[in-house]
């Protein structure tokens, strides 16, 4: 599923490559000689996916040189119209879905054993623990097999805690009495930490599929896969586990602000988006805020228009947009307006802002436009 803002020329190409994410996943962890790739839930957007979708994962999938285990999220629950219960989905040779908490074995690259455990979803809600129960079938090996607990949902560490809300320190606990090595988690789609002894991970997505805000909130790191070296050197201490993260995805969704009350600061606003690279995969709303002259405002307006073709999307944020105008006394006395019945209208519209009518600088603004638009028709 591509995001509603992006346009009919930038929706496909954003869907081919987040197929492309996959693939590099699966190189990448080839290259760094992974014993398996492990995907924590919401693999597939819906259970009802377009057939070229469909096929074209098949066909990504299929070619998997590595183990890959999949989990069933709350986006592609584990119900009875599952697309893992497809034929298709069974029969890739390296692929398993986790259907159920039972341990997998693993056999690694000559370095012991180790045990896949999910901990599915087989309903688009739920309201129970699923991390929680998974760890209660388990008991701490006695050897150095490694056990890698893989589930989906929000942590209670979030808001207020539901039911079925992960429970961090039940799981760390369960770390400690080696238990379980390393918790691949998946809901949030930026990669992020979740306890202090680094064991408990949401994985985050290959491609970014939401904005960063301007402050760094939002989706704010995305894009990206974990390669996890787990390591144990004494059977009855938990293990040494190591995260480190790898850039994947191409794309960028980026919200800016700026507050502009001159030329010099809508000039700099224009010049930060000539700077940004990458534009072609490169999504963008903006936020202004202040006061500038209509001619100023006018000009903003005509850059991103100039600007908006270079990018895979680029639009205003009108919730939050604060830009207004208030004519320069230039503006309303020279030829902005003329001195017929558009300079009339311009003198109340600009009284009606000075009282604070927001609406009389949209019409200001438009009928600034139109007179410069009427100006080049005489010509």
């Amino acid at each position: 599923m591509s995001p509603s803002f992006l346009g009919e020329e930038a929706r496909p190409r954003y869907t081919y490559d987040r197929l492309v994410a996959v693939k590099r996943v699966l190189a990448e962890a080839e290259a760094q000689q992974c014993d398996a790739v492990v995907v924590a839930g919401d693999v597939f957007d819906n259970n009802f996916l377009k057939p070229e979708v469909y096929q074209r994962a098949l066909d990504i999938l299929e070619d998997a040189e590595l183990p890959v285990f999949l989990l069933p999220g709350n986006h592609d629950p584990l119900d009875a119209a599952s697309i893992y219960r497809t034929d298709g989905i069974q029969q890739l040779k390296n692929v398993t879905v986790l259907v159920d908490s039972t341990p997998i074995q693993l056999e690694r690259l000559g370095e012991g054993a180790a045990r896949i455990v999910g901990a599915p979803m087989r309903s688009r809600h739920v309201n129970v623990d699923l991390v929680g129960q998974a760890l209660d079938t388990l008991t701490a090996p006695q050897d150095s097999t490694i056990t890698v607990l893989v589930g989906h949902g929000a942590a209670i560490a979030f808001g207020t805690p539901e039911p079925e809300h992960i429970d961090i320190a039940r799981a760390e606990e369960a770390y400690r009495r080696r238990v379980v090595d390393y918790i691949a988690l998946g809901d949030t789609h930026s990669a992020m930490q979740l306890d202090q002894d680094g064991v408990i991970w949401y994985s985050g997505s290959p491609e970014v599929t939401d904005y960063r805000e301007s402050d760094g909130g939002g989706e704010s790191n995305s894009g990206k896969a974990l390669i996890v070296d787990i390591t144990v050197e004494d059977p009855s201490h938990p293990a040494d586990v190591a995260v480190r993260e790898i850039t994947i995805g191409q794309w960028a969704f980026q919200a800016l602000s700026a507050e502009v009350n001159n030329r010099q600061d809508a000039e700099r606003f224009i010049e930060t988006l000539k700077a940004l690279p990458n534009k072609a995969q490169t999504s963008v709303k903006y936020s202004l805020s202040g006061v500038v002259d209509v001619d100023t405002y006018a000009w903003l307006d005509s850059m991103a228009e100039q600007t908006a073709p270079k990018f895979a999307a680029l639009y205003r944020r009108t919730r939050t947009w604060s830009l207004y105008t208030r004519p320069s006394d230039e503006e309303l006395s020279g030829e902005a307006f003329g001195d017929g019945i558009a300079g009339t209208v311009a003198h109340r519209l600009a009284e009606l802002i000075d009282a604070g009518d927001t609406r009389a600088s949209d019409a200001l603004n438009l009928l600034y436009k139109l007179s410069q638009e009427m100006k080049v028709t005489e010509r």
